[in-house]
C-alpha cells in the first residue's frame, strides 16, 4: 500500500488505465490527487474492494457481530 501511490502516478504519466486493489493511497488527499491526475490525463480508473463481499468474509462479519467469538 505505501508504494501503490508512486506506482498508480507513473502508469498514470505512461496513459495506462488504472484497475487497482483499495486503498489507492495512505491518505485522502494523495487519493484525490491520483483521481485528479487520472482524469486528466483521460485514462479510465477504478478501485475494487471485492473482497469486502466474499462469502467467507461475509459469514466471518455475520460471526462477529453474532458475537460467535465472544469479545473481539
Amino acid at each position: 500500500t505505501s508504494r501503490r501511490a508512486a506506482a498508480i502516478k507513473k502508469a498514470i504519466s505512461a496513459g495506462k488505465h488504472i484497475y487497482c486493489e483499495k486503498p489507492t493511497a495512505t491518505s485522502l488527499d494523495e487519493a484525490l490527487e491520483l483521481a485528479e491526475l487520472a482524469n486528466k490525463a483521460g485514462v479510465k480508473n477504478g478501485v475494487v474492494q471485492d473482497k469486502l463481499f466474499l462469502p467467507g468474509l461475509l459469514k466471518l462479519k455475520r460471526l462477529i457481530d453474532s458475537h460467535f467469538f465472544g469479545d473481539i
